[in-house]
């Protein structure tokens, strides 16, 4: 383990229309004692062959080939091959800033810190729906404070010692990993919360894409409760609107046999608008009425979709 050494741990699955422009992005990083280990998850795309020509041109790059195992695998496979003291963990669909590694060298200067955490500072596109997913985090995060319980590892580092003496990701999880192993590094010392060093990310681009992953992360969820009881990085109005979202679909089937329960649908979709009101109006700002609009269609429709993630999730079928 070399002190100061940074090792970038990067997990790839199918990643060809990303990845090399996250690796381009590194290149250009002010801050040079670093490596960079590339995970590749199982890819049936062109990824593992960017990956071995990118390896091959520089020196402190190298690839790592894993079966496809999840995330969490690559990552502790990764981690376990790293020689720096600092482990970066950064999705392959990343867009790093200039000083972004200066920046989270600067930061562990705080001795009580163990991990350094941050998320997104933008869409890389800018669909409709890629810019929704992204405010949707942006307005979560405005208020964070400096130090936080647990974070997603998009964007995560984190001291040597502390991941091994927790033994890295847990392995059995698909989704959600990432926050339940944040949250165990938090008991070891203080995660910073450094809002200024955000990575761009390639968001998913079409609405079936994007409710895909709100259902899969809803279903996993289910399986971890320390992210449906603990303090996380998780709105916990969001169970609210899962609520009111459930109460307008068994209203309105209800409503064929006794129209009283059309009182109730209009009901639970106020609730929902109340709990979104803010999140409206503060991309309304960054857009038009017409956006807001449109977004409280897929707040509901991604309620909807957490909704029967979750019912997945402790049903199995």
């Amino acid at each position: 383990m070399i002190e100061n050494y940074v090792s970038v741990i990067i997990p790839m699955f199918n990643a060809e229309k990303t990845i090399k422009l996250c690796l381009d992005s590194i290149k250009e990083n002010s801050y040079k004692n670093y490596e960079i280990i590339l995970v590749d998850n199982g890819s049936t795309d062109n990824t593992l062959n960017y990956a071995k020509e990118f390896s091959k041109k520089h020196k402190n790059a190298r690839l790592i080939k894993a079966s496809k195992q999840g995330p969490s695998y690559a990552r502790n496979i990764g981690a376990k091959n790293a020689k720096g003291s600092i482990l970066v963990f950064l999705d392959s669909d990343c867009i790093v800033k200039k000083d972004w590694l200066k920046i989270i060298i600067n930061d562990f200067n705080n001795q009580e810190v163990v991990a350094v955490a941050s998320q997104y500072c933008g869409s890389y596109n800018k669909g409709f729906i890629e810019k929704f997913a992204f405010y949707e985090l942006l307005f979560r995060e405005r208020n964070f404070k400096t130090y936080v319980k647990n974070a997603s590892s998009c964007n995560f580092a984190v001291k040597k010692e502390i991941f091994s003496a927790l033994g890295g990701f847990p392995q059995e999880f698909i989704a959600g990993e990432d926050i339940y192993f944040s949250y165990e590094v938090s008991k070891k010392g203080k995660i910073l919360w450094d809002k200024g060093n955000g990575v761009m990310h390639f968001f998913r681009a079409s609405i079936k894409g994007y409710l895909k992953q709100q259902y899969g992360y809803a279903k996993h969820c289910m399986r971890m409760p320390i992210l449906l009881t603990k303090e996380t990085i998780q709105d916990k109005n969001n169970y609210l609107e899962m609520l009111a979202t459930g109460l307008v679909l068994l209203a309105g089937i209800s409503a064929f046999f006794n129209v009283i329960f059309l009182w109730i649908v209009g009901l639970a979709f106020a609730l929902i608008f109340c709990l979104n009101v803010n999140f409206l109006l503060f991309i309304k700002k960054r857009e038009d009425a017409f956006f807001a609009l449109k977004g409280l269609l897929v707040a509901y429709l991604r309620n909807l979709f957490w909704v029967i993630g979750s019912i997945r999730g402790v049903i199995p079928l």
